[in-house]
């Protein structure tokens, strides 16, 4: 029993710092934009959002920066195990003629609306949302 709760405590220790050093590199600051969370981003009621995307972005900074100027964004995730940019888009905006130059697909059948609430999901990806008190 007591080795049982040690290979537990261990684990547990061992998880808990991979967790906390693999939040801290995630919370970059990113110009334009509010850090959310490790995961996907989602909305209030847990949809994901339309996308474009964009292989490969080499940074979170990099990803912020090729999704401004993009009609209907709401946010932003990187999947760094990858180097996937998704640029999160109000649901209906998101068309193959209106693909932005440098993009390589999308997706037109998520549909999430409305402001981005959360991060769920792989924790190699971490979600950002349009921060409109920076913006303005």
């Amino acid at each position: 029993m007591m080795s049982s709760f040690i290979a537990t405590a261990n684990i547990f220790v061992f998880y808990s710092a991979f967790l906390s050093s693999d939040a801290s590199v995630r919370a970059q600051s990113v110009p334009g934009y509010a850090y959310v969370g490790i995961g996907r981003c989602y909305d209030l009621i847990g949809n994901s959002y339309d996308f474009y995307s964009k292989t490969p972005v080499s940074s979170t900074t990099d990803c912020g920066s090729a999704c401004l100027g993009i009609s209907g964004l709401l946010g932003f995730d990187l999947d760094t195990s990858v180097g996937t940019c998704y640029c999160r888009v109000e649901n209906g905006v998101v068309t193959a003629s209106s693909l932005p130059s440098g993009f390589s697909s999308f997706d037109d059948s998520s549909g999430g609306s409305g402001s981005i609430a959360r991060a769920v999901g792989p924790p190699s990806m971490n979600c950002y949302k349009v921060d409109n008190v920076s913006m303005k």
